[in-house]
């Protein structure tokens, strides 16, 4: 590392970067997770109701808070390149002495940082919630897996689409038509063993399904698809995204709009 002062620095303007709106980036994806919560188990309020015999509140919070995670995670690293782009900011941080692996690092390593701190703060609401319908079977080890490795690969999806995206509503766009279908249709609020054999081929070419799927296993114990299956895609979705984003920093591509 050519200048290690440079690179915690940068680091740290990542992280306090999201810090310093907590409102937003912290507190808004933990009511969007109570309210989502709050409507599905009040709409479908039955005391039977389960998914195998998972009670559905405590399938759902799981789904959630795996939710918070990554879209977060993806948000933070996007939102800071488009930010930087748009408002002329970009050009301070390529004239630091930093290497264009450097640079990334710190992208990919706020987005990693937001979206596992929302998690956290998610976890303490919604983790009591499952522990009060189920009892909670927490694979600490498998958890911290799915979550640091879900947030890695989204942080690299979200620097890429930063990089791709030259105006906000490109950006707009990315989120609302790739990033929500994808998290929304992986088994967030719903078990993937139910569907049609032909939407569940588009389920199993997913990542974000075994990300959704290792999470809830960490914590309750359940999962639809295989976990060695599982944790490889992740695990190379997460290898493989962040390969890319490094090449198109190191290139240049379309950093500059």
């Amino acid at each position: 590392m050519r200048n290690r002062r440079s690179f915690y620095t940068l680091c740290t303007k990542e992280v306090f970067r999201f810090l310093n709106v907590p409102l937003q980036t912290v507190w808004a994806p933990l009511m969007t997770s109570v309210l989502f919560l709050s409507v599905f188990t009040l709409a479908l309020r039955r005391a039977d109701l389960t998914i195998e015999t998972i009670p559905f509140a405590a399938f759902l919070a799981c789904g959630l808070l795996s939710m918070s995670i990554m879209q977060n995670a993806f948000a933070n690293s996007s939102s800071s390149i488009m930010h930087s782009k748009v408002l002329g900011g970009l050009s301070d941080v390529l004239m630091a002495p930093l290497s264009p692996y450097e640079i990334a690092t710190a992208w990919i390593f706020g987005g990693v940082a937001r979206g596992l701190f929302v998690g956290i703060i998610n976890s303490v609401v919604l983790v009591p919630v499952i522990a009060f319908y189920y009892d909670l079977t927490v694979n600490v080890w498998v958890l911290a897996y799915y979550a640091v490795m879900a947030s890695i690969m989204m942080a690299n999806f979200g620097l890429i689409a930063g990089l791709y995206a030259q105006k906000f509503d490109q950006m707009a766009s990315i989120s609302t038509f790739v990033i929500m279908p994808a998290t929304f249709l992986s088994g967030t609020f719903y078990s993937v063993r139910d569907l049609p054999a032909s939407f569940r081929l588009f389920v199993d070419a997913n990542p974000l399904h075994y990300a959704i799927d290792g999470i809830r296993y960490g914590l309750i114990g359940y999962h639809d698809s295989n976990l060695v299956i599982g944790a490889s895609v992740i695990g190379i979705s997460a290898l493989s995204a962040t390969v890319l984003a490094f090449i198109l920093v190191v290139r240049g591509w379309r950093i500059i709009p």
